[in-house]
This record gives structure tokens, C-alpha cells and sequence, in this order.
């Protein structure tokens, strides 16, 4: 049996606490025992309570930012001592590069889940930013399992910074986003919510910030002339009153905010809208088709890298080009792409055939 230590700062809800869940939901545990170790407090949005159903051992350090630098090190350290870990398994800078400090670099794995310059000066500024993506590439280029989260990303890497990078692709629980099991249950979710079952819902979710280019969607829809065509926008961010006064009170479109359970929501919409510049390989969208649920896309590599070919890709700055496929949703014969959606996932980005890659690797190295 081989010892498996997780390290994150917090299982805060997003894309990290999201994938790494599905890696140790899928463990083979005749194989390999999870133990996870968090380095902060959780905040508000913690997904801890789900992680607690992985009957695994969960270990809070509950230390803030000036606690971490003086102590973080030693605690983990003692920790191990106890452990015995045969693998770390780390993901964020600070646990990369506390990790990177104090084990064999032939037992550590690290999840580069995005790239470094463009995250972190967008939540940081230009100083701050650039000091943190100088230190985490450095941290990157030293370690001998460093593994990116889709294949544009390692190209990226490897173009922009000479670094060679192999990649799991993030994956979806398929237990969990499933289709609406028919038109009944479908038109009942959408009556719940205020719509009617001849209404078109398009769904655009993610975090309320530039990258994330909502802006065009919005501007997309109000030239729509369709009255049952309505836009759902979940998520929250720094740009969401900015977005609010640009819809105008139109009441085709609606901010739910932030949800801890989107499922229902895939399930009742007809399509799923994403204008993103940039992106690592987006869990919103892979929920979406695992939902059977049809997407419209920004021709952006990350989006292709998901669905290679589609009628319904744009540029991801053209609002006359999102328009264009907006007025053409009712011609669709959306059964068929949502058939296409389901099997791509099934066979490509499902979050066992993630969890199984990663366990390749453990033994991998565990085996030299």
C-alpha cells in the first residue's frame, strides 16, 4: 500500500479543489492510501464538507501567510516524519514551493493548473505579479514531475519558456453532471426558475472578471431580437455591477450569482456560452457536455482542445460573429450535438481517466 500526501492552501470551491476531488474519489484504494494536508483556514466557499466524504485523513494547519513563512515548513516536515509518504502530491505556488524545499524531487508531483505570467499579474498587478510568476516558473523548471492540465498549456511552457511539461487532462464527474433524463423533468426545472419550457436558455458561468469576457455575450444577446431567447449568468467577480448596468434591466437576462450546486442549472438549459480570451482546460465547459448540454465557443486553443470542430465557434472580441449563432439556435438539431458533447467526455475527460493517469504516474515514479 502506498502513501499519497495531498497539499493544498485551502479546498476553497473552484477548478483546483474541483480536480483534485476527482483524483482521490477515483483512487484504487487497494493501491494507495490519500492523506491531505491544507496550509490556511478555509475560507466562506470551502468545499471541505465534500472532502470529509473521502473518508481519508485530513490534515489543517490553519495557518495564515505570516504563520506559513515561519512554520509551514517544519510542521509539514513533522508530518511527514509520521506519514511516511511514498508521493506528495502538491498544487499552488505555496505548496509547490514549500515541497520543492524539503523532499526528494523524484517523489513530488506538481499540477500546473495555469500559466503563471497571465494569472497572476491579473490578480496581483504587474509587480507582484511578475515576482510571483518569476519564483513559480523557477519552482517549475526544477522539479522532475511538474504536470500541466491540458496539452496547450505544456505547449505553452515549452514555446514561451523552454520547459518540458507532460500533461493530464482535467476531468469531469460524470456521476455527478449527467443529462436531464427527459423533456418532463427539463420543462419542471425551468417553470422552477421562471421560464417556460418554449423558452431557449443559454447558460454562461465562470468568475465575473475580464478574461472571462462576458461583456461580449451580453452585448451579443441585446442585439437578439428573440424574446424567448434568455441568458442565465451565474458566477461573481470584480466586474459584475459594471455588467449588470450594461444589460439595462433587460429581462431576458439574469445574474444568479454564485451557486454551490450548478447541476440543476446545466440541466435546464439548451445551450452553454463561454467568450473567454484565455483559458487552462475550463471544468465549466466540461460540465456542460457531460450534461449533454451543446456549447458556444471562443475559437481559443484551450476551447478547441475540448471540441476540435464546431459551426459554433468566434472570435472571442467579434459581438457580430457571437450574434450571428444566436440567430441561427433555433435551426439546430440540438439532440444530435448534444450526443457528440456526452461521447467526447466519455472517452476523453472524464475524472477517472484523469485519477487513472495520475495513479500511472505514481507508480511510475514509486517503481523508478
Amino acid at each position: 500500500m502506498y502513501k499519497i500526501v495531498y497539499i493544498v492552501s485551502t479546498f476553497k470551491k473552484g477548478g483546483p479543489s474541483n480536480q483534485l476531488f476527482n483524483i482521490i474519489k477515483n483512487l484504487d484504494r487497494d493501491t494507495f492510501t490519500p492523506y491531505i494536508i491544507t496550509l490556511s483556514p478555509e475560507p466562506e466557499n470551502s468545499m471541505i464538507n465534500n472532502f470529509k466524504t473521502l473518508k481519508c485523513e485530513i490534515i489543517s494547519l490553519n495557518l495564515n501567510r505570516i504563520e506559513g513563512f515561519l512554520s509551514a515548513k517544519r510542521k509539514i516536515q513533522s508530518l511527514f516524519k509520521r506519514i511516511k509518504p511514498d508521493i506528495i502530491h502538491t498544487s499552488g505556488i505555496r505548496s509547490d514551493s514549500i515541497c520543492q524545499k524539503i523532499i526528494d524531487k523524484k517523489k513530488h508531483v506538481l499540477s500546473i493548473r495555469n500559466y503563471p505570467r497571465e494569472d497572476y499579474i491579473a490578480k496581483y498587478g504587474i509587480i507582484r505579479g511578475n515576482f510571483l510568476a518569476v519564483t513559480h516558473f523557477n519552482i517549475i523548471k526544477k522539479a522532475d514531475y511538474a504536470i500541466t492540465c491540458s496539452r496547450r498549456l505544456s505547449h505553452k511552457f515549452r514555446a514561451n519558456n523552454n520547459i518540458q511539461l507532460r500533461y493530464i487532462h482535467n476531468g469531469v464527474d460524470t456521476d455527478i453532471f449527467v443529462p436531464v433524463k427527459n423533456d418532463t423533468k427539463k420543462n419542471r426545472l425551468k417553470k422552477k426558475h421562471g421560464y417556460k419550457p418554449t423558452d431557449c436558455l443559454v447558460l454562461s458561468m465562470g468568475a465575473l472578471i475580464p478574461r472571462k469576457n462576458t461583456e461580449t455575450i451580453i452585448k451579443a444577446f441585446m442585439h437578439n431580437r428573440d424574446g424567448n431567447l434568455k441568458l442565465l449568468i451565474l458566477g461573481d467577480g470584480s466586474e459584475r455591477a459594471i455588467l449588470e448596468s450594461l444589460a439595462q434591466n433587460d429581462k431576458r437576462i439574469r445574474f444568479f450569482g454564485d451557486l454551490n450546486d450548478v447541476t440543476e442549472f446545466l440541466q435546464l438549459c439548451d445551450f452553454f456560452v463561454s467568450a473567454s480570451f484565455s483559458e487552462g482546460l475550463p471544468n465549466s465547459i466540461m460540465e456542460a457536455m457531460a450534461c449533454g448540454v451543446p456549447v458556444i465557443l471562443s475559437d481559443i486553443e484551450a476551447h478547441r482542445e475540448l471540441l476540435e470542430t464546431s459551426k459554433w465557434f468566434f472570435k472571442p472580441d467579434n459581438v457580430n460573429e457571437l450574434l450571428t449563432i444566436l440567430n441561427t439556435l433555433h435551426e439546430s438539431d440540438r439532440n444530435t450535438v448534444s450526443l457528440e458533447m456526452k461521447q467526447i467526455i466519455n472517452q476523453h475527460f472524464t475524472a477517472r481517466i484523469m485519477s487513472e493517469h495520475y495513479q500511472k504516474l505514481y507508480k511510475e515514479m514509486i517503481q523508478g
